[in-house]
């Protein structure tokens, strides 16, 4: 174990979880190093592509469709069920909390998307599906 304390950039950039930093116009301002490498890219990669842009298709219509309007009532958003596309085609099920930032005058500056992997967690979601089912 390091006898230095981990810095700040460090617990953002190696958090348990992905972060984004979407900017006012939808683009990927800042992605933490945890997010870039569960989709399989290097963190400049991402930065500048929209984010419906790492979302499969039913994530995007998910996103336009419940997130943002929410987002805008209400300025933050729990639990969000989203799936994004890894750079070689796969997908990483996740669940996400998303924060909404504005300026003094109100005026949206960013949008601050924490993302948790759900992989088991989906899965034992669609075996309670699949039992119900029988």
């Amino acid at each position: 174990m390091s006898d230095r304390a981990p810095s700040f950039e460090d617990l953002y950039e190696d958090a348990p979880c992905g972060h984004l930093i979407i900017s006012a116009d939808g683009r990927l301002a800042r992605v933490n190093r945890t997010m870039s490498r569960w989709l399989g890219y290097e963190p400049t990669n991402l930065v500048g592509k929209r984010l419906l842009d790492i979302l499969t298709i039913g994530g995007k219509v998910y996103w336009e469709t419940h997130v943002r309007p929410l987002l805008r009532m209400q300025g933050s958003v729990e639990g969000i069920p989203l799936d994004f596309v890894q750079r070689e085609g796969g997908v990483v099920p996740a669940f996400g909390s998303v924060t909404m930032v504005h300026n003094a005058d109100g005026a949206d500056v960013e949008t601050r998307l924490a993302i948790f992997k759900a992989v088991e967690r989906r899965q034992f979601e669609q075996g309670l599906v699949s039992a119900r089912k029988v």
